[in-house]
């Protein structure tokens, strides 16, 4: 009889692949005791120990994890090959899938993934809409969307799924001939009396506001933009600074540079999820659901100033 569980076999090769149990549980988006405990009955079954545990919360494989790595590894691969031959076989008509992005995550993750899915999954017709926070969650709740990409707003609504893909770092962005452009880090009290450039978009625009108002400012907002463009060339031509998370890929605007400058100061980040509900019939079964998860983590990793979950 078979004992060990898909579950006890993936919080394994999270720990493996993370070497800390802070890092696997953030992944897994479980707590470090169930993750623990999790493993502490792995080891049990098998009756051996398989991991080795380090100060400040690291780990590591001992040898017989190692000797057993690649064929946990296995079990997870034929398990989701399993899944997907099920799922195809269950749909043998064409699915249509629709996706929502929030608006200035479109460039980064909406595009790539769309070239993704129809390869990997050609059998899926695909149906994209960008939108602000607030009319995602709206068309998720009205069933008009399987599922969204967007950033953690809090307000997400009751019986759906999220999942937490990968956090950013906010940071300054400002003309390269400001007084402030040749410094390392700055500070939020360091640029408090800046005129601000917004992003201002609803939910977006509080998050960078309460970043002044927690050290107890109030910022002179100049400029309120609607996309990650207009922001940029609002900086550009000295309209005032900005915080900003993601990085464009281009910094020239208007012929003016724009540099970036990291907050040294501890500040929320900003969580990127993907949500759904749970509905019988969805068309984003586990096995898609898992697949653009996985591709967009790897992809985050090419965004800039991004702490990968």
């Amino acid at each position: 009889m078979v004992r060990i569980t898909l579950r006890q076999a993936m919080y394994f090769v999270a720990v493996a692949d993370h070497g800390t149990m802070s890092g696997a549980a953030l992944t897994l988006n479980i707590s470090e005791p169930a993750l623990a405990d999790g493993l502490r009955k792995l080891e049990q079954i098998t009756n051996l120990v398989l991991l080795e545990r380090l100060p400040a919360r690291g780990a590591r494989l001992t040898q017989a994890g190692l000797a057993l790595e690649s064929s946990i590894r296995q079990l997870l691969i034929t398990a989701q090959k399993t899944e997907e031959i099920a799922a195809k076989i269950a749909c043998n008509t064409q699915t249509i899938l629709r996706i929502g992005c929030f608006i200035n995550l479109t460039p980064y993750i909406l595009y790539d993934l769309q070239k993704y899915l129809m390869n990997r999954f050609p059998e899926i017709k695909l149906d994209f809409h960008e939108n602000n926070h607030k009319n995602l969650v709206k068309s998720l709740a009205n069933n008009d969307l399987d599922l969204l990409i967007a950033y953690d707003m809090g307000r997400i609504g009751e019986k759906i799924q999220t999942e937490t893909l990968f956090s950013l770092q906010p940071y300054v962005i400002m003309r390269e001939d400001h007084p402030l452009a040749k410094c390392k880090n700055l500070t939020l009290e360091d640029i408090s009396n800046e005129p601000l450039a917004l992003f201002n978009l609803p939910g977006s625009d509080e998050y960078f506001e309460n970043l002044f108002y927690k050290i107890k400012k109030n910022p002179s907002i100049n400029f309120r933009a609607h996309t990650m463009e207009s922001l940029y060339c609002a900086v550009a031509a000295g309209m005032g600074i900005a915080i900003v998370a993601l990085r464009r890929k281009n910094n020239d605007s208007f012929c003016n540079k724009v540099v970036e400058i990291p907050i040294s100061e501890p500040t929320n980040p900003l969580n990127i999820i993907i949500a759904r509900k749970q509905t019988r019939g969805s068309a984003s079964p586990d096995y898609i659901f898992r697949n653009i998860s996985s591709f967009i983590r790897e992809k985050s990793r090419n965004f800039g100033y991004v702490k990968p979950q």
